[in-house]
């Protein structure tokens, strides 16, 4: 192997060791930690090793978009948020996310009949990503996700 290929694989294992570290952390807390967005593959580590234990994130984090009168998704940018949270719902009188499931099933996102070229690139790109995380993810636990949105939550 040459050396651009060993550092590689040393960067590799790196980031899996911080990843492991950061969520042992994340574990024990049984929150991401304030102003922290929960990433694709902590989603993905904890879906294989919390054993369906909640998970506390920081709403605050997050955009979400409106794709019709009765539907919203996490915004695609990053990509990781959708693909993380993906279809969400939020509380009318405050905009708060409400807390929802990270299961993994095969689930399509309808296309609602008034939807615009934008919500329908949106909705093509959340039901994509959606396919893909559930090859990628293999076998695991459905959890929580715990929307909470007060810096005392995170302490």
């Amino acid at each position: 192997m040459d050396h651009a290929g060993v550092l590689y694989r040393r960067h590799k294992e790196e980031q899996k060791e911080e990843l492991e570290n950061r969520m042992f952390r994340i574990f024990v807390d049984g929150h991401a930690g304030k102003g922290n967005k929960l990433t694709y593959e902590q989603a993905k580590w904890w879906w294989r090793n919390a054993g369906g234990k909640p998970l506390v994130v920081d709403g605050r984090e997050l955009t979400v978009w409106r794709t019709s009168k009765n539907s919203q998704i996490a915004a695609p940018m990053p990509l990781d948020d959708l693909k993380v949270h993906g279809h969400v719902s939020t509380n009318p009188a405050n905009g708060r996310i409400y807390d929802a499931g990270y299961d993994f099933e095969p689930k399509a996102m309808a296309m609602p009949q008034d939807a615009n070229i934008v919500d329908k690139v949106r909705i093509t790109s959340r039901n994509f990503l959606n396919e893909l995380a559930i090859d990628e993810h293999g076998k695991g636990t459905p959890f929580k996700i715990v929307y909470r949105y007060e810096d005392k939550d995170f302490e």
